[in-house]
């Protein structure tokens, strides 16, 4: 008997605006808004750990793990009494002995091709991996095709000898999630049709993703469309004059993952060139000197990515000195079935 842990993600529902980036003034000033990994995980979302791995396996993925190999020509065979659809890339791939290997963090495509097929992963999971995604993997089951049902399971030997499971078996073609506090070792996913549902194979696929809970990426430097002209001024020890604030809200763009959060934060020094004195670049109240190509001093993986940025200067001397930032924000975000379209297949 099949064991079932039920858990879900709370969709958060974001407006989805142009990625064109633009720039306005305003007379508020902003700061950025501080959080933490765990909350980037929404705390609805169960967290397993190798103490939940149940040892009581069915026996069909028991026999999975010991089955023999299935050849291409017994698979062929099955087709005889439904209807006719192609294996994807991946078969055969019915049992442990074929399991497919070399999909660890990427977004595949794959499909249950008859009455008879399970599709099996093998993942060896390192230190590292672990180390680079805060010791969390997961393992996320959707695009399952309308009417079909299909269920996720996670098999790992464990350190007693004994096969161990958790799974996700959702009704429908609900996407099915598993997020678990790993270790080291070698892991079978395997996408079993349900029992008991004639029928229960597509032609249709399925995306599948196994790897870290974690990942980075970054915007690059976004020209913002800011310009900041200081003119012809010299303060001395009456400076520095501090300039209006231009701002940019991220706040709801497409091309950041949702709950994002800044690792590194960069505003660079473009301008045109002319002469200045006691310049200082700021975001939100943060202030780095000007002629510095070093992240701005904010705590890491502490504040939302996806923010209003207010970016002013400050100058002592100015000789026509006008300033055209570009902001860069480097970012780690969870894997969430709404992020995996950044994941690369």
């Amino acid at each position: 008997m099949k064991i079932c842990k039920t858990f879900f993600l709370v969709t958060v529902l974001l407006a989805v605006s142009s990625s064109n980036v633009f720039a306005m003034e305003s007379e508020e000033q902003t700061v950025f808004h501080e959080t933490t990994m765990e909350d980037s995980l929404e705390e609805e979302a169960e967290i397993f750990t190798m103490e939940d791995f149940n040892t009581n396996v069915s026996a069909e993925l028991k026999a999975g793990m010991n089955s023999q190999v299935k050849k291409f020509t017994e698979m062929e065979a099955l087709y005889a009494t439904g209807t006719t659809y192609t294996p994807d890339q991946y078969e055969p791939n019915n049992n442990s002995g074929v399991a497919t290997s070399g999909i660890k963090g990427k977004k595949i495509q794959a499909n249950i091709n008859t009455a008879n097929d399970e599709d099996w992963y093998k993942i060896d999971v390192t230190q590292s991996d672990l180390d680079e995604s805060q010791g969390l993997i997961a393992v996320i089951l959707t695009d399952i095709p309308a009417n079909y049902d299909y269920d996720l399971f996670i098999l790992k030997i464990m350190s007693n000898g004994q096969m161990g499971q958790v799974s996700s078996e959702q009704t429908g073609n609900t996407s099915e999630t598993i997020y678990l506090q790993g270790e080291p070792g070698t892991y079978y996913a395997v996408v079993d049709p349900k029992n008991g549902i004639d029928n229960n194979y597509s032609p249709q696929n399925y995306s599948f993703y196994f790897g870290g809970a974690y990942k980075n990426g970054s915007t690059g430097y976004m020209n913002l469309g800011m310009k900041f002209d200081f003119g012809t001024k010299n303060y001395g020890s009456n400076g520095p004059w501090l300039s209006p604030y231009q701002q940019v809200d991220l706040s709801s763009v497409s091309f950041i993952p949702d709950q994002a959060l800044i690792s590194k934060l960069y505003i660079s020094d473009n301008s045109n060139g002319a002469y200045w004195i006691g310049f200082y670049k700021m975001v939100n109240g943060i202030e780095q000197m000007g002629n510095s190509s070093a992240p701005l001093d904010i705590a890491e993986n502490q504040y939302l990515a996806k923010e209003l940025y207010q970016i002013q200067g400050k100058i002592t001397r100015s000789d026509g000195f006008i300033w055209e930032p570009q902001l860069r924000i480097d970012y780690i975000y969870p894997i969430t079935i709404q992020n995996l379209r950044f994941i690369s297949q």
